[in-house]
């Protein structure tokens, strides 16, 4: 900031009632007034944008952080989804299933109620029967890891709807600081800007 030599060399008591300030001429005392007043203006103005710089830098760190903060729980959110899809694919097959088996179940009825009936075919309706009751284990096991699986993802579902929830919530929250930062902002500028206005017509007026 530059300063002028006159500033310094002769300080001033702008007392008008000591006995120097009563003896400096008018267009000294004019003069002196004139310095002190830039010096003064050139201050307030550095230390304004100071504050300005400074709390720009750090609305945009905390823009920052938010926006990280909006990227991680967007990918919470979209894990979840996949997870709640898993859980309705998962479903269909065990549902699926279930068909199978009741279809199953209905044919070894119907081979043993045929067995019972016919001794003449015992053999061939054995064979056939063991071939449909393998089947049909075979179903049973594939339905009982269904179920475990089914359960495991609806546990993973509801936790991953939860996940959903909290991240919506965060996300709006976090949308809803990065709107009111940036309206606080535009109030900053807007408030310099008034009052580097009354400033000027202060310092004029002065």
């Amino acid at each position: 900031m530059p300063i002028r030599y006159s500033l310094f060399k002769n300080p001033l008591n702008l007392n008008n009632s000591s006995p120097m300030a009563a003896n400096i001429p008018g267009d000294s005392n004019a003069q002196f007034e004139a310095e002190i007043h830039d010096v003064f203006r050139r201050h307030t103005c550095k230390v304004d944008h100071s504050l300005l710089e400074r709390d720009r830098l750090q609305r945009e760190a905390h823009n920052a952080a938010l926006m990280q903060q909006v990227a991680e729980l967007t990918l919470k959110l979209n894990e979840a989804q996949s997870t709640i899809t898993a859980l309705h694919s998962t479903a269909a097959t065990l549902s699926n299933t279930t068909r199978e088996l009741a279809s199953l179940r209905t044919q070894v009825d119907s081979l043993r109620s045929e067995l019972d009936t016919s001794q003449a075919t015992n053999e061939n309706l054995q064979r056939k029967l063991d071939r449909e009751e393998h089947m049909l284990a075979d179903a049973y096991r594939d339905l009982k890891a269904n179920k475990e699986e089914c359960a495991q993802l609806r546990m993973k579902a509801i936790l991953a709807k939860q996940t959903e929830k909290a991240a919506r919530k965060k996300i709006k929250a976090a949308c809803g600081m990065l709107k009111d930062d940036d309206d606080d902002m535009l109030n900053v500028h807007s408030s310099s800007r008034s009052s580097r206005r009354r400033m000027s017509v202060s310092m004029g007026d002065w």
